[in-house]
């Protein structure tokens, strides 16, 4: 399988426990932590009178 997982609320470490009791292969784990910047857009985007927009192909 090539790609990634993400699994939500849970700890890195727990991860690996489990899927080793499982005897799945896994090469990389990583924890992902969101910066304080993007915890400000989340938390005012309801908010803002402008807001980006991602770009429509044509």
């Amino acid at each position: 399988m090539d790609g990634h997982w993400t699994v939500h609320h849970a700890r890195v470490d727990d991860i690996g426990r489990i899927t080793s009791a499982a005897g799945v292969p896994v090469l990389e784990l990583a924890a992902e932590e969101g910066t304080l910047e993007q915890a400000y857009f989340d938390l005012t985007s309801a908010e803002t009178e402008f807001t980006a927009q991602q770009p429509q192909e044509a």
